[in-house]
């Protein structure tokens, strides 16, 4: 039996995090929760997740650019893959992390709300899981 994903949530919306959290464990995912950088951060030192769900705009506008450069300059947190929220569509139409990985180390980039089906597309290519 393999061992069930483990993904992190980053957003300062509780509403958010706990919509995404259900999408998740639907799909009998564990999810790990922060509300913000720091929170992140100090998760991170004891918990090693699979993926990270990470906001644009929390407690800064910048918040979650600033966060992805953080982790990217750790040997073993740029490991994990990122995809990225924002509720800026513009934002997102404009961002492609395939061809800008050295400016946007991230795996995904994705306008709020997400579609189920199209985020658990995503987690499947990424982790090489099936979530059937």
């Amino acid at each position: 039996m393999s061992k069930q994903a483990v993904i992190l949530i980053v957003d300062d919306d509780p509403d958010e995090r706990a919509g995404l959290k259900t999408l998740l464990e639907l799909k009998d995912l564990k999810v790990l929760e922060a509300e913000n950088a720091e929170q992140c951060l100090n998760l991170l030192e004891n918990q090693h997740p699979d993926l990270l769900i990470l906001d644009i705009m929390m407690e800064r506008k910048n918040s979650g650019f600033e966060l992805v450069y953080q982790l990217h300059k750790d040997p073993e947190l740029k490991k994990i893959p990122i995809i990225l929220l924002s509720n800026l569509p513009n934002l997102v139409s404009e961002l492609n992390p395939e061809k800008e990985e050295r400016y946007l180390p991230v795996v995904k980039f994705f306008a709020k709300p997400i579609a189920p089906e199209l985020l658990y597309q995503e987690i499947e290519r990424i982790l090489g899981i099936s979530l059937s």
